[in-house]
């Protein structure tokens, strides 16, 4: 009996298609794993070939989540009007003219231009009102015209990492008003979030502070992992004297707030009820492509709470009402790289959409379509890293689903390209963790592709690539559970390449060190249910290598320890159809062995395959085994 066991790693992070326009969080090699907020969706039908799995009902293959399960508590909502300006050179002759005297406002916009691009680098000359690059960059160029020596020397000294802290702490030292300490607090907000939450505070605590304080404070407590101090927050801005404009950001971001913690209804009562004010903006000034935009992220937030609720049709008249708007700033504005990337978007959360419902055409089209639109912004800024991965998201997606239709050369080209970009992307920034893991997520489809085509060497090759890239990241971040988890997916894939090409010793010394990793996993945090089932998955796949070698002993050990493992898990959640279907297997293994408690082993396993079979919960493809063990059972009677 196959375990049909995927354990995919490969998932891409959503960041690349999230509907804002701020860059992707650049994170160092070393940095502590966040814990996210993940919801089942709806099981589908879809092709089991080439690492399809439904696990709890979200949908992955190879390196695709189909489904969105993961969301963004520090979302950045609607920002409206898109601001083009250049990015100009940080020289030091500047920050000298800075602590000389106070800067015209011409020079003081330049300077604070300058300095948001060193510190956003990804934001190019796209910046969005009320946006997290925008507040800094207003915040820079006040202190820059500042007559205030004190003011403007903590300003250069916050811009300089080294100084950073010496100047957040004097510009501090001088505040008096809600606007310094607002000026502290966005200036602190990318760098440092308890300095950041501090000022904030503070200039909350003085009165008549701004409604985005409070929702950048939020955001600050988000990301600090305090969801209640950050719902808080929002409560009280509720109490300001508001208007719509105002009243949807904050209300948008509860709804934010609400989705990290888990209550999705909660958050789609609030989503609808900020739908309801944009409408009402929107329609009292058709022309204001900012309301327009803001309409479009509504439908976004809502689609997305839809599908991880799996009410998938729901959630397609979300994303199309989002897609119709996009459509038509899109094409207002054609060098508005900021409403085409949001088209993409859209693109992408449709074609989602279409393959969870089987649709594997339209699912084609829709990525497609949000290719072209990556590819024209990629090639019209090729340094800007944002629309770089985009065009990498892009390209795996497409892969996959060309792998769902069978067609594996054209998957191949996809993947390729999906690859160069990942590997462009990794050497321009080699503390970038993140594009680290996407080059290791390239090389994983890559070599599940290959031995998909039966070229097991080059399998070997690529699995041994993002092996060497993924032992890098989990030594640079031990605590890190999904580099350490990545690590140990990819000893596996060595391993049952090895098995396949007959290397019992290698695959044994593969699906070891898998084990180690996933021991320390388990231990590390015992209520984990993947991790307690990957540590399954490498005691039986272990044992199979034993029986391989003809040591029923030591097999017995591995499926004994496997065994223990399932039972557990099934104690845990009984309902689990995946879990049920594991103890069946390593009953079936351990009988497999004829040992004197074969016969006891044989019943137990027709046992729980019996009761899933009943319940209407038994996989089609099991029904072979079904009647084996029904024949066995019969025969030990």
């Amino acid at each position: 009996m196959s375990e049909d066991n995927k354990d995919e790693n490969a998932s891409i992070d959503e960041d690349a298609v999230e509907e804002t326009t701020k860059p992707i969080k650049k994170t160092p090699l070393k940095v502590k794993a966040l814990d996210a907020t993940k919801r089942a969706a709806p099981k589908v039908t879809v092709m089991t070939k080439l690492g399809w799995k439904a696990a709890g009902g979200i949908v992955v293959l190879g390196g695709l989540i189909l489904l969105p399960s993961q969301f963004k508590s520090a979302f950045n909502p609607a920002p409206p009007t898109v601001i083009a300006q250049d990015c100009t050179v940080l020289t030091p002759d500047v920050q000298a003219k800075i602590l000389e005297k106070a800067q015209s406002p011409e020079e003081a916009a330049a300077y604070a231009r300058a300095l948001r691009c060193e510190v956003f680098p990804d934001s190019g000359v796209m910046v969005a009102e009320n946006s997290p690059e925008d507040r800094f960059e207003n915040s820079a160029k006040k202190l820059a015209q500042s007559t205030d020596d004190i003011r403007r020397r903590g300003l250069v000294l916050a811009a300089n990492a080294a100084t950073r802290a010496d100047g957040l702490d004097m510009l501090a030292s001088v505040a008096k008003t809600v606007e310094d300490w607002t000026n502290i607090g966005e200036l602190a907000y990318p760098w440092d979030t308890k300095r950041a939450i501090d000022a904030y505070e503070n200039g909350i605590a003085q009165g008549d502070a701004k409604p985005w304080s409070y929702v950048f404070l939020s955001r600050l407590h988000q990301r600090g992992g305090d969801l209640s101090a950050a719902q808080g927050v929002l409560d009280e801005a509720l109490g300001l004297p508001l208007n719509n404009r105002s009243e949807r950001a904050v209300i948008i971001e509860l709804g934010d707030v609400s989705v990290a913690q888990g209550n999705l209804g909660a958050a789609a009562r609030l989503y609808r009820q900020a739908l309801k004010t944009t409408k009402t903006l929107a329609s009292s000034d058709p022309s204001n492509a900012g309301y327009q935009r803001e309409l479009s992220v509504s439908y976004i937030k809502l689609g997305d709470v839809a599908v991880a609720q799996g009410d998938l049709s729901v959630a397609l008249d979300y994303y199309d009402n989002g897609l119709a708007v996009r459509k038509t700033l899109a094409a207002s504005d054609p060098s508005n790289a900021g409403y085409q990337r949001d088209l993409s978007v859209s693109y992408d959360r449709l074609g989602n959409v279409a393959v969870a419902q089987g649709d594997l055409s339209l699912a084609l089209g829709y990525f497609g379509d949000g290719l072209a639109v990556r590819k024209t912004l990629a090639s019209s800024d090729p340094s800007n890293a944002v629309y770089q991965r985009d065009l990498w998201v892009s390209y795996n997606k497409l892969g996959d689903v060309a792998v769902a239709q069978g067609d594996l050369t054209v998957a191949s080209d996809y993947y390729d390209d999906g690859l160069e970009v990942a590997k462009t992307l990794a050497s321009s920034d080699p503390s970038n963790a993140g594009y680290h893991r996407d080059l290791s997520v390239s090389y994983d489809s890559l070599g599940t592709l290959a031995v998909a085509q039966g070229d097991l060497s080059l399998a070997l090759d690529y699995y041994g690539d993002g092996l060497a890239v993924r032992k890098t990241l989990a030594s640079s971040d031990p605590s890190n559970a999904g580099y350490q988890r990545d690590f140990s997916v990819s000893y596996e894939r060595l391993g049952d390449v090895a098995v396949a090409q007959g290397d019992l010793s290698v695959a044994l010394d593969y699906y070891g060190d898998g084990l180690a990793v996933r021991k320390t996993l388990a231990s590390s945090d015992p209520s984990n249910a993947g991790y307690q089932r990957g540590l399954s998955v490498s005691y039986n796949k272990l044992g199979d290598v034993a029986v391989a070698e003809g040591d029923s002993s030591l097999a017995l050990d591995y499926y004994g320890e496997g065994l223990e493992v399932a039972k557990t898990l099934v104690s845990s959640d009984p309902s689990n159809a995946v879990y049920q279907r594991d103890l069946t297997v390593s009953y079936y293994r351990l009988a497999q062995l004829g040992t004197d408690e074969a016969a006891g082993y044989w019943r137990q396993a027709f046992k729980v395959l019996n009761g899933l079979r009943e319940a209407g919960r038994m996989q089609p493809a099991d029904e072979a085994t079904y009647q084996q063990l029904k024949s066995i059972v019969e025969g030990l009677d």
